[in-house]
């Protein structure tokens, strides 16, 4: 019974001893703002460093474009499909070997569209490699080209 007595005793004692209050935690949702802030603008600042030399190549082919058009030299459509062959080799340069409807191919794959191979984009398949002279490109295909080369800084 002693123990009983003793158990009893030493549990009355410890009535009085209670745990700390936890401390309080600060909210976790700044943190998780801040975080997701700094992560969204490192990733607007990398798409800005990453797009700017796409941006500079197809300003300087829109330029050239416009140069070919306003000189309207008797072999513009061989300066337009040589335009369009370095652009896009700079993008892929396993395309620098393709002729004809290869090419033709190429270019629908790359601008994703059928205006090469099924329209009047098929002036520049073997157009380098002939000794075409005069001016076929019409106002209407430059301004679809100007079209595909903008459309190109948004693909890979």
């Amino acid at each position: 019974m002693n123990s009983e007595a003793d158990t009893a005793e030493l549990l009355a004692q410890l009535r009085d001893i209670h745990l700390p209050v936890a401390p309080v935690e600060p909210p976790i949702w700044p943190a998780l703002l801040a975080a997701g802030l700094v992560v969204a603008i490192s990733a607007l600042l990398l798409q800005r460093y990453l797009l700017r030399d796409r941006r500079q190549m197809i300003t300087h082919a829109l330029t050239e474009l416009d140069r070919i058009e306003n000189q309207s030299p008797a072999d513009a459509t061989t300066q337009v499909a040589s335009l369009l062959k370095r652009f896009v080799i700079t993008h892929d340069a396993q395309t620098r070997q393709l002729s004809g409807d290869d090419w033709l191919q190429c270019l629908d794959h790359f601008f994703a569209t059928r205006y090469f191979s099924a329209g009047a984009g098929r002036i520049f398949g073997a157009t380098l490699y002939s000794q075409r002279e005069g001016n076929d490109v019409s106002r209407s295909d430059y301004a679809t080209l100007r079209r595909l080369i903008r459309s190109r800084l948004w693909r890979r």
